[in-house]
């Protein structure tokens, strides 16, 4: 990719933000303010000289938390008010545009397909929350995997889980890669991985103590399951048919948070011994993570989309990618609204259309790889 193509990608991405950024937050077709604005709380300890988790509550990492500061720094020196709004965007909006650039690099062939980072829902997401940066991170990580670069590459990727906790299922997979390579652990690469994430939470332990530290961690831990998930609907399912008891839903939850982690650990007797295979082991343990959580977010999108435009190869492949793409807008931020109203059952058929989209993705890159694994068929 010329020079003149990636300075006119961010061009059109940051334009494209202040656009957004100046139309009005209601109906929330392009604006979604609610959770920019719990951002903006969360990242107000910059300006009052508070300690963020003891002072200022977080539900997010480390470095999520710090990130929702920036744009205070900066609209601070401006006029205040819409300005984080116009900044935090811009911000993502540069994100969206480096990761379209590393996923066009990363593609052997049909590199245009990297531009369907800009389908609707995707740049929607990018817009109002940040799940783009943690994405990004993986993406630059993958990048550097692929250059042998093995250090730099796990460095980045813990830098990602402190944006959000999900790469970390991604952690085997780059491992059992450089085994496959060299036929040894790099225990290095886990060394990096741990010492990075040991140096940023250790600032907050010892500011706020071990108690402060884990409220995040709890606040998720604890929270409960929301009608978006795979979980939900099979327990709607038991409701419906007179299955339902309490003790149901416990080993459920217990069963779900065990298969979320199910194919890192698959991964780890698979042979992970080239790009396509990182590509589709990492595609299937996203996918895996998302579909067994008991609440599913509509921007998780953001986690899984350059690693199913990495994998595309047929129209049919686009085609799929389009589809998710326009059904995750659909079901936010224009059918959201039913999950509260008389017409619950619409939404719910989107959420189960969601679902069934996740299915397909799952088998789709799994069914690609799980013959590797070493306990279940012989190598080939």
């Amino acid at each position: 990719m010329s020079k003149t193509l990636i300075l006119l990608i961010v061009l059109f991405s940051c334009c494209l933000s202040i656009v957004l950024s100046s139309m009005p937050d209601r109906p929330p077709l392009v604006n979604d303010s609610h959770d920019v604005l719990i951002y903006q709380k969360r990242g107000s300890w910059i300006l009052s000289g508070q300690q963020p988790y003891r002072d200022v509550f977080s539900e997010y990492p480390q470095l999520a938390t710090y990130l929702f500061a920036i744009p205070h720094v900066i609209s601070n020196f401006l006029d205040g008010g819409r300005t984080y709004r116009y900044v935090f965007s811009l911000m993502m909006a540069i994100c969206l545009s480096i990761s379209t650039v590393l996923i066009y690099k990363l593609r052997p062939d049909q590199k245009y397909l990297a531009f369907l980072m800009f389908l609707p829902a995707s740049v929607y997401f990018t817009h109002n929350r940040y799940d783009i940066v943690p994405s990004l991170f993986i993406v630059a990580s993958l990048v550097l995997l692929f250059k042998e670069r093995f250090y730099l590459s796990i460095f980045l990727l813990a830098i990602s889980v402190m944006f959000k906790w999900y790469p970390v299922v991604l952690l085997p997979i780059f491992v059992s890669y450089y085994y496959s390579l060299y036929g040894r652990i790099n225990w290095i690469m886990i060394g990096i991985f741990l010492i990075s994430i040991i140096l940023i939470i250790i600032p907050t332990i010892l500011l706020i103590d071990w108690e402060g530290f884990i409220i995040p961690y709890l606040y998720h831990l604890q929270r409960g399951i929301n009608k978006e998930s795979l979980l939900y609907l099979i327990i709607a399912v038991f409701r419906y048919f007179g299955l339902y008891r309490a003790k149901v839903e416990s080993y459920f939850v217990m069963a779900f948070l065990l298969f979320q982690f199910a194919v890192p650990v698959l991964s780890v007797f698979g042979k992970v011994n080239d790009k396509s295979k990182v590509i589709w082991w990492s595609a299937s343990s996203i996918l895996c993570f998302m579909l067994f959580a008991k609440f599913y977010s509509p921007q998780w999108l953001l986690w899984i989309i350059p690693f199913l435009i990495l994998e595309a190869r047929s129209q049919r492949d686009i085609i799929m990618i389009v589809l998710f793409d326009i059904l995750t807008y659909i079901y936010f931020p224009i059918s959201y609204g039913f999950s509260r109203g008389n017409f619950f059952a619409i939404f719910i058929a989107v959420i189960a259309a969601k679902t069934g989209f996740i299915l397909y993705f799952f088998f789709h890159s799994f069914f690609k790889v799980y013959r590797d694994i070493g306990f279940l068929y012989k190598s080939s």
